[in-house]
């Protein structure tokens, strides 16, 4: 047996590593894919290795990649690991409370915004991508995101900490569920009777702005981040553009199902066993805003403290993506997305609201436009300029 196959599964079971790097024609346990070129890493969800919910340039990357290489991440739930199977709500209410008033002095919620402390999220990383500039783009492309066999569930009283969608309609009530993952079937047991389909997905994948500071990782933006968007599944491949040497990469508030809204800020929470990344720089790339793409869609975002405006800036740049990629005229590419693209609320519960704008690849049936309808991006799109949500909540 590969000695290296050894060496990265007794790390893994111990828990106790902190990156095993694998040659090329390394194999391991439960893997499907391994033809990405370059050497394959595999990051530990550890004390090491992982952080409460901010994002700050100026953190020690735990691990350095270069570009085309893959890496296997593990996730931890939130409040540092501490959410497992057992804990009750009254334990949630209580590190909620602590870890709000460790930092609600000291943490920003994003750059010149108002100190809220930092999220409850626990986030693996940063991860330095080496060559990655500022004005680059990373590439990154979900080859597998396998959960760990349990989720949770929790809705918070209205009065008394005001989160959610509905936090006056649900003032005094509160409730924390466990839910055990199938994981052959994908399904996830609900209540008696009542099956979810699982599809996990990274609630937050994201890279440092270029401000210095620490922020919550509560509020999406041009960092990616808490996108909460749950076409982000295996199989996709999420653009993030780069701020800061190495672009810093952190993932975790790992979602193993959840409904476009998120309406009690709870999807069904929990974490990866794997989580398998493969990363490239694309210097060829000029975004100044996140974007992802499935075989079937693209999908682009938009955020805002108002879901209006966050609708807005979800069609301004479908709209500047049909006209930059697919070379349309821009009223037609307006008379197209109303046709036939579809606005989604991506969340409701983050701050800053989501809106995504899905443009299905199958409409563009032409053999001019075969060479576009990939995975990958073929060429650039020049979004309109277009202020981050962090930047217009900073004017009002």
């Amino acid at each position: 047996m590969n000695m290296k196959k050894v060496s990265c599964v007794l790390f893994l079971v111990a828990l106790v590593m902190l990156v095993c790097p694998m040659g090329k024609t390394a194999q391991a346990a439960d893997l499907d894919r391994f033809e990405a070129t370059g050497q394959i890493h595999v990051l530990g969800e550890n004390d090491q290795t992982t952080t409460p919910g901010y994002f700050d340039n100026s953190e020690k990357p735990v691990l350095t990649m270069k570009s085309g290489e893959t890496v296997i991440v593990e996730t931890g739930t939130h409040h540092m690991g501490k959410m497992v199977p057992g804990v009750t709500f009254e334990e949630v209410r209580q590190w909620h409370k602590e870890e709000k008033a460790a930092t609600v002095d000291q943490i920003p919620f994003w750059p010149g915004g108002p100190k809220k402390g930092q999220g409850h999220h626990h986030l693996t990383g940063p991860i330095y991508i080496d060559g990655a500039k500022p004005g680059d783009v990373l590439e990154i492309e979900i080859l597998e995101a396998t959960p760990k066999p349990y989720c949770f569930s929790v809705h918070f009283p209205g009065d008394e900490f005001g989160l959610g969608f509905l936090p006056k309609d649900f003032p005094d009530t509160e409730k924390l569920t466990w839910h055990q993952v199938d994981k052959k079937s994908m399904t996830i047991g609900f209540a008696p009777g009542i099956e979810v389909p699982a599809r996990p997905y990274p609630g937050i994948i994201g890279v440092s702005y270029p401000e210095p500071g620490r922020y919550s990782s509560v509020p999406p933006g041009r960092i990616g981040g808490n996108t909460d968007n749950k076409h982000l599944v295996k199989g996709t491949v999420l653009y993030l553009p780069v701020w800061v040497d190495g672009a810093l990469l952190k993932t975790g508030d790992t979602h193993i199902a959840q409904g476009n809204g998120e309406l009690t800020v709870s999807a069904c929470e929990g974490a990866f066993d794997t989580f398998k990344l493969n990363i490239t720089v694309r210097k060829d790339l000029k975004l100044n805003w996140p974007l992802a793409s499935s075989q079937d869609n693209w999908i682009i975002m938009g955020f805002d403290l108002d879901l209006k405006q966050a609708a807005r800036m979800a069609s301004l740049k479908a709209i500047d993506f049909l006209v930059n990629y697919y070379g349309m005229d821009k009223v037609d590419a307006y008379m197209l997305a109303s046709m036939n693209v579809d606005l989604e609320i991506t969340q409701l519960v983050d701050k800053f609201v989501g809106v995504h704008a899905v443009i299905p690849k199958s409409m563009f049936v032409g053999d001019q436009y075969q060479a576009f309808n990939t995975l990958k991006m073929k060429k650039s799109v020049n979004f309109t300029a277009f202020d981050g949500p962090d930047q217009r909540a900073n004017k009002k």
